[in-house]
């Protein structure tokens, strides 16, 4: 009899050839039934090696088409926020030298005004280019962001002193829950700056938000995590308001409150995440909010 061909043949081939001798024989033989068997079987086998060399194939493209997306979309994000910020700086300080009036006083008070609305538009166009390039940056492939061993509460100190640095009348105070113990794990494997820019945006959140601009900041362990938690006792957020709040330029009820872009926290939430921890929050209208970050060593 001569031998079916190898395995490399149309699968469906195989099984076809294999059914019509099958069929034409005068009887059902046991040598038949079983040779029909392995032939049926060694097509199967073909057949769904190749969906999955097919399916491996195609999840490998679309991997690669979504990394290069993020990454075209990441250097669009900062070349465009980086030849924005050139004028925009000109801008910001020829506004301030009129606006603090250095070469001679503006005689029209309406001038006046219109010199303080372009610095402060200016102003917050800058914070919207900076927090673009910031995100940019925290899309970034892992492998491509620099991590070292840090303490947490030195970055959150240095968080806090450009809050305030930036915004006066903003109160930020840091405790401990208790003294740290050998086994607290206040050192964790990060990018300071990136873990910077997160810590501000919730202070400068909580601190917005609240009428009497104070954010407190408590740093606390539990097992192998350390929770640093964010509170203020402001306006809080809406019940329908809380699944949101993480979305980029999602501002919500309270953006009658404070001015702001909406991506402040999202950013923060990205960052978090990128250091394998987590975010969460608990609010109540009028009483105020708690941010919640967990991460691990």
């Amino acid at each position: 009899m001569r031998s079916l061909g190898p395995a490399t043949l149309n699968p469906t081939a195989l099984v076809n050839e294999a059914w019509i001798k099958l069929s034409n024989s005068p009887g059902l033989s046991v040598t038949s039934e079983l040779h029909f068997k392995r032939v049926a079987a060694r097509a199967m086998r073909q057949l769904l090696v190749e969906a999955a060399q097919r399916t491996e194939a195609e999840l490998r493209q679309a991997k690669e088409a979504a990394e290069q997306a993020s990454r075209q979309k990441s250097e669009f994000l900062a070349k465009i926020s980086h030849e924005l910020r050139t004028p925009l700086n000109a801008i910001l300080g020829f506004s301030e030298v009129m606006r603090l009036e250095r070469f001679g006083e503006i005689p029209n008070d309406k001038y006046r005004g219109y010199v303080n609305d372009i610095h402060a538009s200016g102003a917050h166009l800058l914070s919207l280019i900076n927090d673009l390039l910031d995100l940019a940056k925290a899309s970034y492939d892992q492998a491509k962001i620099t991590f070292k061993e840090l303490r947490l509460d030195e970055v959150l100190l240095d968080a806090r002193s450009g809050v305030i640095r930036s915004n006066p009348s903003y109160k930020v105070d840091i405790f401990f829950e208790r003294e740290i113990e050998e086994g607290d794990f206040i050192s964790i494997n990060g990018n300071e700056y990136l873990l910077k820019v997160a810590f501000s945006n919730i202070m400068e959140n909580a601190c917005k938000f609240s009428s009497d601009h104070a954010c407190a900041v408590t740093i606390g362990f539990r097992e192998k995590k350390t929770m640093l938690r964010f509170s203020d006792r402001g306006i809080g957020i809406r019940p329908e308001d809380l699944s949101h709040i993480f979305t980029p330029f999602y501002r919500g009820g309270n953006k009658n409150f404070a001015s702001g872009n909406g991506i402040g926290l999202s950013l923060s939430a990205k960052i978090i995440h990128l250091h394998h921890g987590c975010i969460l929050v608990d609010s109540k209208v009028n009483e105020g909010t708690t941010f919640t970050v967990e991460l691990s060593r």
